[in-house]
């Protein structure tokens, strides 16, 4: 146990330190390095008086000795009190702390025999005050001389003023002592806390300040400076202080430099919108995308771009009230949208998945709203309609819209990228079918390379079936010539007499064909026979049963009694109304009834586009009754030597488009029913037993893609299969549906 120490001084332990003060001196004032005899004679010293000390010689000795050591901690602080506190201070401070290192291990080597030989069960060695208390004692005296914190952190405040962000680096070497030495302040508090929380309430009201000059160039002039100071920042933490530390005050930076960024651009952000800078959008993906905080401008942004799509659209029908009906003004206004959703994505956000979902949304809300026209109950299937029938237009013989084959496909593809924000798509899809046969068996087909381009890029948006019926209808038609060239060759075979005039045939599976609705009519006998026959080849051949699609059936008959041969271009019904005036000079509107067959409005239409060309003579004009008595003009001259008379007045047409539309709209209600039960019975089959509104919502989410399914419609479908025993309630809930096998 260590003596107890003495009220009064020890006159040897005085006399020890006044032998030992050029050493003290020495070391802890000019880092002076002593020689071996030196360090020979500093030791003799100690053993000679260790002989003629008292029992407490060491004691007293120790507490001496840290009241040294504290005396040179003042005399070192008093000569750095003058040093200016700009960013050279840590670099000085770092330079006394290496001084007191070499100290340190100077005193352990020359007093290891002192403290070996009285060391024996010492409370206090020299070598427990040099490793443990020093640093303590020195780095106390350190921050209540020069104010630490407020130091440093003003060494940061001046890094950032002059830019030279390398002045920081001595100060880790401080803040690692104050951190392993858990140096406390009077309060308890650690003092590198107080450290952290000074440097970054010191750092948010520097950047404040910065913050308000980057503004004075704009927006584009603050983020690249204020993702610059970020940086800096960052580059000052990761450098003055250990990784622990960095990486918490990182975060706390971050926190509050978000914050005022965040806050200031934000604020500025509708009139960054309405500037529409590119240079903009950019800055502020780039400084806030890598830090996800990119949410607020991305909403923003969206209501923006819906507000725009809206307001074209709308300007549009104020400058046409027909711009509804005018198919390539509608596309090209959807592509300049969509022009200016990919360059918004691309160019001004960079790609970003945010901005890009965004904007992808409000392109899609903007064309299910469609201000284009002012329906209630079918303004989600305008678009499809339109993309359809724009696609027909460009497609076929003639086109007027685009006559260069890469224009066309450019415009192919960006079809193709509008159509996949459409709702509906099953409506485009149904439309489509319909015209693309009618390109190939009305011989409007502009070129077979461009159908397959088209078909190609539709594979890769419409459902899997309906790119499979494309393919399978382009292939039926190229083999169609083949099996025709078979026939002639079976009528040759079978001295089969084929009428004078030529025809041609195009036959189409019930899997690739549009469902049309068959109406009866009575055709001409040399008609007829010619379909008769060939029904009756393909029945022996392919052993299949034909139906003769009239609608879809067109024909052009050519007048040789004039000066110049004419050629007119008929429907197919118009064919055997013409034909009939071979034998008649004069019919009656009900006649032509009787000996056609053909339903009410198909006459009508019929007749109303031979009439108003001037082909055929009406007399009741161009009302038809009963009655009404129809004569062929011989005096008919037309202008040109090649028309149509498939155009009916405008009246006629409204309703021949009614009934199609009819048409339309009950096939598709029934295509929708039967994928809506196959897609719920491929669900259950997997399943066996669920809950009803689970598959309700289930079938929705599997479906919305195609086409605007509800709850009433998959409600209704499931229905529709418990009657036909597909499932059944289950016994126990009957909110749970069992799968019947």
């Amino acid at each position: 146990m260590a003596p107890k120490r003495k009220e009064t001084e020890d006159p040897a332990v005085q006399n020890l330190f006044e032998e030992l003060e050029p050493f003290f001196d020495g070391i802890l004032v000019s880092m002076k390095s002593f020689s071996l005899a030196e360090r020979a004679k500093y030791q003799q010293t100690f053993t000679d008086f260790l002989t003629q000390s008292g029992s407490n010689f060491y004691e007293a000795f120790i507490n001496k000795f840290r009241d040294r050591l504290k005396d040179g901690f003042q005399t070192s602080m008093k000569k750095m009190k003058d040093v200016p506190i700009d960013e050279n201070f840590p670099k000085i401070i770092k330079e006394d702390l290496d001084r007191w290192e070499y100290a340190k291990s100077a005193i352990l080597v020359l007093f290891k025999p002192l403290d070996y030989a009285m060391g024996n069960g010492a409370s206090l060695t020299i070598d427990m005050i040099v490793k443990d208390k020093w640093n303590t004692d020195y780095l106390h005296t350190l921050n209540d001389t020069f104010e630490l914190t407020t130091t440093l952190t003003r060494v940061f405040s001046d890094s950032r003023r002059s830019g030279n962000k390398m002045s920081v680096l001595p100060v880790k070497n401080i803040l690692m002592l104050y951190k392993r030495e858990n140096i406390v302040t009077r309060g308890q508090i650690p003092l590198i806390k107080t450290f952290e929380d000074a440097f970054c309430k010191t750092s948010n009201e520097d950047y404040k300040v910065f913050a308000t000059e980057f503004f004075k160039e704009g927006v584009h002039g603050f983020l690249p400076q204020a993702k610059q100071f970020m940086e800096d920042e960052e580059f000052r933490i990761e450098n003055a202080m250990d990784d622990e530390i960095g990486e918490k005050m990182k975060k706390r930076l971050q926190n509050d430099f978000l914050k005022v960024s965040l806050q200031m651009v934000y604020e500025k952000y509708d009139e960054i919108l309405e500037q529409d800078k590119e240079l903009e959008f950019q800055a502020i993906t780039r400084l806030f995308g890598p830090i996800n905080q990119l949410d607020k401008f991305a909403e923003k942004t969206k209501a923006s771009f819906m507000n725009y799509c809206q307001n074209k659209m709308e300007n549009a029908v104020k400058q046409s009230p027909e711009f509804i009906r005018n198919y390539p003004a509608v596309v090209s206004l959807l592509f300049e949208l969509l022009d200016r959703l990919e360059k918004m994505q691309q160019n001004y956000f960079l790609s970003n998945p945010i901005f890009k979902s965004r904007l992808d949304t409000a392109f899609k809300d903007a064309l299910i709203t469609n201000k284009i026209v002012d329906l209630s109950d079918k303004k989600d299937e305008v678009f499809p309609r339109i993309l359809a029938n724009y696609s027909h237009m460009l497609l076929k013989k003639g086109s007027k819209i685009e006559p260069d084959q890469e224009k066309v496909k450019e415009n192919i593809v960006k079809l193709g990228k509008v159509l996949q924000f459409v709702g509906n798509r099953d409506v485009f899809e149904m439309v489509y079918q319909k015209n693309f046969q009618d390109r190939l068996v009305l011989g409007l087909m502009e070129s077979s390379d461009l159908e397959m381009y088209m078909i190609n890029e539709l594979s890769n948006i419409c459902d899997r079936q309906v790119s499979h019926k494309l393919h399978t209808t382009f292939q039926e038609y190229n083999q169609s010539g083949d099996i025709l060239e078979k026939f002639k060759g079976y009528c040759a075979k079978g001295n089969v007499q084929l009428p004078k005039f030529d025809f041609n045939v195009v036959v189409f599976s019930n899997s690739s064909s549009q469902n049309q609705n068959i109406t009866s009519y009575n055709m001409p006998s040399q008609l007829k026979e010619v379909f008769d026959k060939f029904s009756e080849f393909y029945k022996t051949t392919q052993n299949k049963k034909l139906t003769l699609n009239h609608t879809s059936s067109t024909g052009v008959i050519q007048f040789s009694w004039l000066r110049r041969p004419i050629q007119i271009t008929c429907r197919f019904y118009q064919i055997g109304l013409l034909m009939l005036f071979n034998d008649n000079k004069e019919i009656t509107y009900a006649e032509l009834g009787t000996k056609t067959a053909l339903s009410n409005d198909d006459l009508a239409i019929c007749m109303s586009g031979m009439v108003s060309k001037g082909l055929l003579s009406n007399s009741t004009g161009k009302e038809f009754k009963p009655d009404s008595v129809f004569k062929f003009n011989m005096a008919f001259k037309p202008k040109m030597t090649k028309l149509s008379v498939m155009q009916a007045d405008k009246e006629y047409v409204e309703k021949e488009q009614q009934k199609k539309n009819d048409a339309e709209s009950e096939q598709l209600e029934e295509t929708r029913n039967y994928v809506i039960q196959a897609k719920q019975v491929r669900i259950m089959k997997q399943r066996r037993t669920m809950k009803y509104v689970d598959l309700i919502n289930e079938t929705i989410e599997h479906l919305r893609s195609r086409f605007n399914i509800t709850s009433r419609m998959a409600r209704k479908n499931i229905e529709y299969l418990i009657n036909k025993e597909y499932f059944k309630r289950s016994d126990s809930d009957r909110e749970v549906l069992e799968y019947l096998a």
